[in-house]
């Protein structure tokens, strides 16, 4: 603003000047033409005598008409010179009536710029107090900027720091969702972990169960084999006493000694004893009785003898049909050990599944508390940063304005959600490392 002032003056001194030589080289040609016209007066006058009356014609040949010949032709050279002089200045004249006009348009117009210069000065005058003042302050100015180029720079930094906050914010706030997670899928673990004891105690309770059926199993197996045994002992006896009874229906009265050894040798012990018993009484009766009492003894005892045999045959034939179920129960599988076994495989895959989902969870809660202890130290050192770019924008913040010492600032407030959010996310990191830490131990 003041160096277009003083520029503007200088236009305008510079114009005042050329309009002055010019007003004076117009002031210096009339005198000029004013003198030349007096000069062609007075040599009009001379022509006259003394008194003003004229000489009288002024006849050829004379001396005095060749003079004033020569003086007319002069004049008239003159006066062409002077005619073509005055319409010369004639236009110069309207040109310059015309730039005299101008002037004098632009003199008032300067009139009015040199009151305008006036206040202009007058302003310059105060512009040069401020000027003055000015000097004194640029050099605050520029120490102002070099500071506000340092405090745009931090406040770059403050930003970037600002950004970096927010991004571990929301990294905390991810990680505490993690950590949420976590904990439902330890509450799922801890499940799956009763699950699987659960399982585990009823895949022993049908382990057991299967060697118990088994150990049936060997022993209906044993029972069977004994079964059979007894029944091919039956058979045989069976068909010893049917040849024993045609023997004895054939051969009703006489029985030899070597009959009898050879029938003792084919009957089973418990009718040997019968038999025994049987002859011992046969022989009490013949002492009793004579021969008709011994007919009548023995066919009382071939009857006895037959009823014990039908009911030894019932008694056969009921071991028979036990045999024979017994052997249907073992050539179809058991029912409830084929589902108790049946079971025992699907729950021992279920443990296995549920082992294997147990080892990646474990896995997986590894990886995410090395990824939490990992994020925890990158914020604790963004943190610190922090706090030194925070530390230093203070001290040039207070530096540059000490008055805005006692307010808080924004940096601080977000530095203090900075930290309540970190120690917060910490809190809750180490609140899920040590019961991450109980179920490795478990």
């Amino acid at each position: 603003m003041k160096e277009a002032l003083a520029q503007r003056c200088h236009e305008l001194d510079t114009q005042v000047k050329v309009l002055q030589e010019e007003k004076m080289t117009l002031l210096s040609e009339i005198a000029r033409l004013s003198a030349a016209q007096d000069a062609v007066l007075d040599e009009d006058a001379c022509e006259l005598d003394d008194a003003g009356g004229s000489l009288g014609p002024a006849h050829a040949g004379t001396l005095r008409y060749s003079k004033m010949r020569a003086q007319l032709d002069a004049l008239k050279d003159e006066l062409d010179k002077v005619e073509l002089q005055r319409d010369d200045h004639r236009a110069r004249c309207d040109v310059l009536e015309r730039e005299v006009a101008l002037l004098k348009i632009r003199n008032e117009e300067l009139q009015s710029a040199a009151s305008e210069n006036v206040v202009l000065k007058d302003e310059v005058d105060a512009l040069r107090e401020t000027a003055a003042k000015a000097a004194t302050l640029e050099a605050t100015v520029a120490s102002y900027k070099k500071r506000m180029e340092e405090h745009v720079d931090l406040r770059r930094q403050v930003k970037l720091l600002e950004r970096a906050n927010t991004e571990h914010v929301q990294r905390a706030i991810e990680h505490e969702q993690a950590a949420a997670r976590a904990n439902a899928i330890r509450a799922q673990l801890d499940i799956y972990k009763k699950q699987v004891t659960d399982l585990n105690e009823k895949l022993d309770a049908e382990i057991t169960k299967a060697d118990r059926l088994e150990i049936d199993n060997k022993k209906l197996s044993s029972q069977l084999a004994s079964v059979q045994r007894e029944r091919e002992t039956l058979l045989q006896e069976r068909d010893t006493l049917r040849e024993t009874v045609d023997e004895l229906r054939c051969s009703t009265v006489t029985t030899g000694a070597s009959e009898d050894n050879v029938s003792r040798e084919l009957i089973p012990n418990d009718i040997k004893e019968q038999l025994i018993r049987l002859e011992h009484e046969n022989k009490l009766l013949r002492q009793n009785q004579g021969a008709q009492a011994d007919q009548a003894s023995v066919q009382a005892l071939l009857e006895d003898y037959a009823a014990r045999l039908e009911k030894q045959r019932a008694l056969n034939r009921e071991a028979n049909q036990r045999i024979m179920q017994l052997e249907a129960n073992l050539e179809a599988p058991h029912p409830r050990l084929a589902s108790a076994i049946e079971d025992s495989q699907r729950k021992s895959l279920q443990v296995e599944e549920l082992q294997a989902a147990l080892s990646e969870e474990r896995r997986r809660t590894s990886k995410l508390q090395e990824t939490l202890s990992t994020r925890e130290a990158e914020l604790l050192a963004t943190e610190d940063k922090y706090k030194k770019c925070v530390e230093k924008a203070k001290e040039v913040i207070k530096s540059l304005d000490p008055r805005a010492t006692g307010q808080p600032s924004l940096s601080d407030i977000t530095l203090g959600y900075s930290r309540g959010t970190g120690s917060n996310s910490a809190a809750a990191s180490r609140g899920e490392t040590t019961p991450a830490n109980n179920n490795r131990h478990e």
